[in-house]
């Protein structure tokens, strides 16, 4: 967080999910639907329900980008499959400057 502002992602991933249900009543429909969804939005070649999640915003109003996590839900079913890990790695050196020598100040 710099200056009270914050941004990343999650890059959550669903393998191997089943809802049990009840015999009867809705409960029975609800973990119906969810398997069919659950299936029909799985990637074929890594078996997952796999998403990427914006977010950011204040400590006061964060914000989540839905919209785009569907994006990605519908491109990792449809498309290439999202990739386990980091997608930009940012090492310490670029997010505070080059290490300063003892006693020496710019």
């Amino acid at each position: 967080a710099k200056n009270g502002r914050f941004a990343g992602y999650v890059k959550p991933f669903v393998r191997d999910l089943k809802v049990a249900a009840p015999k009867k009543g809705l409960k029975k429909l609800e973990a119906a639907v969810v398997n069919v969804v659950n299936a029909a939005l799985r990637n074929r070649r890594s078996k997952t329900v796999a998403a990427r999640v914006p977010f950011g915003g204040t400590f006061q109003d964060p914000r989540v980008g839905l919209w785009p996590a569907v994006g990605t839900v519908l491109h990792n079913a449809f498309g290439e499959g999202l990739r386990r890990g980091l997608e930009h790695k940012t090492s310490l050196q670029v997010l505070h400057g080059p290490p300063r020598e003892a006693g020496i100040t710019s």
